[in-house]
Parts: structure tokens; C-alpha cells; sequence
């Protein structure tokens, strides 16, 4: 037996009226209602498709539901597609008779929504609108975005996704920093140019493509890559301070960084209050690589007015000439070597790079000893001096002027086909064809043995 006081008892009551009220107590929150889902439904009012470059407003509209001790309805989004939906809420509204909401969708993902109606007891129910799939890949700068940086920024720009970048000079210290995001130029390097004193682009992850960057540096780190690029006319010093120093340079790569294809040419680094002075092409850090570049023409008030290295990087199939180093103690025209760095470089030419001492001065590469491995290179019409051979100690299967010891050196005129005009491929005469290192990871795109220079080897055919 059920006792019932006078106050349940006229609740009990005031309840069964109520839902005498509501069609026949359709109140949502019973079972049978709950399973059929025609009682209470959502809609949305976006129609747009799938690409979207902007913020939109989303209007959410749902069904007109009367239960007794209404406490609110609750808005919630989610981006669907993670190891577990989560799902925020955006909104509580407490007017029994509202029954929209307008949202504003701000990335490219898939979202849904729901909206849940709940009563004072603690009762809800929910209902869901149709996930709403967005998907942006690419964004036209400056059709649809002004500014390079702003649509880099945008959240709509997310890993993989493609930034194309049409021909105009843009002005600005770009900052690709977070996203691995393709940015790539549509007409090509000599028409889309990156312009701006110091500093012009820090990178860490992505690819930067096809562009001519003038005026600044362009610092690549992380896992960075930069491809089909011209770095010219940068006039840089290092800056010095309490915090340390910030080097300056055509490009600065450090850690697992790459450059590719790019021609850093013309750029010039001065000594300033007796300090720097050091790499004016490029200065190359930690791991960082550069492959199929051309590296010409850069001058340094002291070293390295081609490259300036520390730690271990590679160099790999690159033409690095005519360049130029001030430094009266030294030299490094081509190349300078920082103390305790560790420099490979595979299928490369230096030539004629020159410094200011009288004696030559080590033109090409100036370095301790044991800081360079060399292979399948040749090394012609640089500057040089009469102790520079211990450069050399760790070259195999080269062609270097003026040394032939160590294993597979050679010292014969490499038969360029016009070095003068920037042509450094070999005459079908020259004895540098098919003398590299035989061993098989080194074999040229044909198959065949190694070529020396920077058009043999695997990497070879660009």
C-alpha cells in the first residue's frame, strides 16, 4: 500500500491536469516518445557546400515543445571525426518560447549539433541535426585572402592544405610557424616576390615554393623546406645582445631543415663593430641539408661568403661559385668551416670562389682538419694556398684541382661546358664521367657509375 499526503496528492493532481493540457501528456520525456524522435526535432539553415574561407553564421531551428517545469535548453557542438566526439556547449537558453539560435562556424571541420531540453527535475532530452561536413584544402591569395600571413593564420588552413600564392611583391615579416601547409607560388619565382629588411619568413614545418625573396633573411628550422626559390640581394650583420646573438644571412637552416632547387645568389654579409661578418649566402646549421641549389656570387666581409657551416650538415649536388670572402686570417670563399663542425658534401662543384688574402687564402673551403668529407665533387679555378691540402684529408672520388692523394682523387680539368655562362655540366670528353664512388648508392638516375659534379648521382638529373 502507497500513502499519498495531502501536498503529493495535490501535485499528483495539478500533474495529470497539466498533461490533460499538453496533448494528452505528450511530454517528450516519456519512453515511448523518446524512441519515435517525431516530437522533437532540429534543423539548420546552412547551404553552403563543403569549401568554406571565411566565417559563416548557422541558424539552428527546433521543434515547439510545452513541458511542465521548463528549465532550459542547452546548444552543443561538436567536430566530429576524433577518437572521441567532445562536446561544448554554446549556449543555455532559459525563454521556454525561443526556439532558434544562430552560431557562428569558424573552422573546416565536421560539426554537429544537438540541442537538449531539459526540465527542473533534472529530465532531458536531446536531438541531433545531420552532420555538417567541411573540408577546405587551398586558399587563392590575394583573391581571396589579402594577405599571405592572414590566410596562413586562418583556422581554415589546416596540415597538408595548400596556400596558392598568385604574382604580386608582398611586403610583410611572414611567420609560418605550427602548420605543415604547402605555400606555393602560381606563375613561379621571378614573378611572386617576398620583400622585407631583416627578417622576411621564419619557418618551421611546410613547404615554401617558388618565390623571390629580396631584402631579408629567410630563417628555415624545424623540419622546413624551401624549393624552387631565389634569396638575393640581402645585406645583413649579425646582431649581438644579452641574450645572445642573432645571425643573419641570404638563408639561416638549422635542425632537420632542406633547401632545394633554390638560387641564393648576390647577397652580402658585413662586419660590424669587429663582430660577424660570417656566411652571406647561407649559414647552415645542425642537420639541415641543401640539395640542388646554386649558390653564387655572395660576399662576406670575413668568411664563408658562400656558406658558413656548424654542426653536421650536408650539401648535396650543389654549384657553389664565385664567391667571395673578405677575411685576412683565413678565407673560405666557397665554404667556411666553424670550429668542431662536421660538413659532408656529395656531388657538388666549387669554383672559382676567392678570397682577399694574397697568397689565395683558401678560396674554396677553409676549415680544421677532418671537418670535411667530400665525394664525387670537383673543386676547380678556386683561390687557393700552398697548405690548404689538409682540407682534403677526407675527399674520395673527386676531381681537386691541384690534389690527387687520398682514394679515387684525381686532378684534370673537368671539362665544363661553360662555367663562365653558369653551365656546369661536363663535355662528353671530360674524364670526370663515370669515376665516382662505384659504390651503388651513389650510381647516377641510369644506373650507371657516378658522375662527378653536381649532375651526377642520384639526384643528378635536375
Amino acid at each position: 500500500m502507497i500513502r499519498i499526503t495531502n501536498g503529493r496528492l495535490s501535485r499528483l493532481i495539478g500533474s495529470i491536469c497539466v498533461c490533460l493540457v499538453l496533448l494528452s501528456c505528450d511530454n517528450p520525456f516519456l519512453p515511448e516518445l523518446s524512441k519515435s524522435g517525431d516530437l522533437f526535432k532540429v534543423t539548420h539553415d546552412f547551404k553552403g557546400g563543403p569549401r568554406l574561407i571565411q566565417t559563416v553564421p548557422i541558424t539552428l531551428t527546433w521543434s515547439e515543445v510545452t513541458i511542465p517545469d521548463f528549465e532550459k535548453f542547452a546548444i552543443y557542438r561538436a567536430a566530429l571525426g576524433g577518437v572521441k566526439d567532445v562536446w561544448i556547449e554554446r549556449i543555455k537558453i532559459t525563454n521556454p518560447l525561443q526556439v532558434t539560435f544562430t552560431d557562428t562556424i569558424d573552422d573546416d571541420q565536421t560539426f554537429q549539433y544537438k540541442v537538449r531540453i531539459e526540465d527542473k527535475s533534472g529530465n532531458f532530452r536531446e536531438t541531433y541535426t545531420d552532420p555538417i561536413v567541411l573540408r577546405t584544402t587551398h586558399i587563392l591569395v590575394p583573391d581571396e585572402y589579402q594577405s599571405l600571413q592572414e590566410a596562413y593564420n586562418s583556422p581554415f588552413i589546416d596540415n597538408g592544405d595548400t596556400i596558392y600564392v598568385n604574382p604580386k611583391t608582398y611586403t610583410w615579416p611572414f611567420k609560418f610557424i605550427g602548420k605543415d601547409v604547402y605555400i606555393k607560388s602560381v606563375a613561379g619565382k621571378e614573378e611572386t616576390i617576398l620583400r622585407r629588411g631583416r627578417t622576411v619568413v621564419s619557418m618551421n614545418r611546410g613547404i615554401l615554393s617558388g618565390f623571390t625573396i629580396k631584402q631579408g633573411t629567410v630563417r628555415l628550422f624545424g623540419t622546413a623546406r624551401m624549393e624552387d626559390c631565389i634569396v638575393t640581394e640581402v645585406h645583413t650583420i649579425d646582431e649581438s645582445f644579452s641574450g645572445g646573438v642573432v645571425e643573419r644571412a641570404g638563408v639561416v637552416v638549422s635542425d632537420t631543415a632542406e633547401v632545394r632547387n633554390c638560387i641564393i645568389s648576390h647577397n652580402r654579409k658585413y662586419l660590424f663593430n669587429w663582430y660577424g661578418g660570417n656566411g652571406a649566402g647561407v649559414i647552415l646549421r645542425d642537420f639541415a641539408t641543401l640539395r640542388n641549389c646554386r649558390i653564387t656570387k655572395n660576399r662576406a666581409d670575413m668568411y664563408g661568403g658562400g656558406i658558413s657551416v656548424f654542426g653536421q650538415p650536408r650539401i648535396i649536388n650543389c654549384i657553389i661559385d664565385n664567391n667571395y670572402a673578405i677575411g685576412w686570417r683565413g678565407g673560405g670563399g666557397g665554404i667556411y668551416l666553424n670550429p668542431n663542425s662536421k660538413l659532408t658534401v656529395v656531388n657538388s662543384v666549387l669554383y672559382n670562389n676567392r678570397t682577399n688574402r694574397r697568397d689565395g687564402g683558401f678560396g674554396a673551403v677553409f676549415g680544421g682538419e677532418y671537418s670535411l668529407n667530400i665525394v664525387n665533387s670537383i673543386v676547380w679555378a678556386n683561390s687557393k694556398q700552398e697548405n690548404e691540402n689538409k682540407v682534403w684529408i677526407n675527399a674520395s672520388y673527386c676531381d681537386i684541382q691541384g690534389y690527387s692523394g687520398g682514394t679515387g682523387n684525381r686532378s684534370s680539368p673537368p671539362n665544363f661546358v661553360d662555367p663562365a655562362s653558369g653551365d656546369f655540366h661536363l663535355l662528353p670528353e671530360s674524364l670526370c664521367i663515370d669515376v665516382g664512388d662505384p659504390a651503388q648508392e651513389y650510381n647516377d638516375p641510369d644506373g650507371s657509375r657516378n658522375d662527378l659534379g653536381a649532375f651526377g648521382g642520384p639526384y643528378g638529373d635536375w
